[in-house]
């Protein structure tokens, strides 16, 4: 008895959860700023590969200049929007502030990147100008995450009272056919 009892529970909760991951499978394919999402991930990536750059003995303007071009084109869609790269780009308030802080710092500190290229007296500088870029990116990512967890929290919530209209309506109908 035991093992059975065993056996249905692991299976409850085996079809629960893949229930919920194909739920939230779903919701992720909807919401409006998925890929405004992937793209301030791959932003990480983008300074990451600067800071490779500037730590190599031979510094690679080309790269560089290209990842520079990359990553400006990418932070203007994230804020304003771009059809290109298929970005929304956002209203939401939080979102902005922290996307316009992370434009503000890399337009101020840019010249100091530039500057650690020609120069390894200024590569100290310009790391640390990379980890404050690196920490104000994974704040936003973080703040994608806490909009992504609202969204679905919206749209369950949504799912629930459509259901309980549906189910009251239905009630509704029901009884009226039965008073005729």
């Amino acid at each position: 008895m035991k093992k059975i009892t065993t056996l249905l529970v692991f299976m409850l909760l085996l079809i629960s959860s893949i229930t919920a991951y194909a739920e939230d499978y779903a919701l992720i394919n909807h919401y409006p700023l998925l890929n405004d999402m992937k793209v301030a991930n791959k932003q990480q990536l983008i300074i990451a590969h600067i800071e490779e750059i500037l730590n190599q003995s031979n510094k690679d303007r080309d790269t560089f200049n290209t990842l520079e071009k990359e990553f400006n084109q990418a932070l203007i869609g994230l804020i304003e929007g771009d059809e290109k790269m298929k970005l929304k780009g956002t209203k939401i308030a939080t979102l902005r502030g922290q996307l316009n802080s992370i434009k503000t710092l890399w337009n101020q500190e840019k010249i100091t990147l530039i500057n650690a290229l020609n120069s390894d007296k200024r590569q100290e500088k310009a790391l640390e100008t990379l980890h404050k870029l690196s920490t104000k990116l994974e704040t936003l990512n973080e703040c994608y995450k806490k909009s992504y967890k609202q969204y679905k929290l919206n749209s369950t919530f949504s799912s629930i009272v459509k259901q309980h209209t549906y189910n009251h309506l239905t009630r509704q109908r029901l009884a009226l056919n039965i008073i005729n």
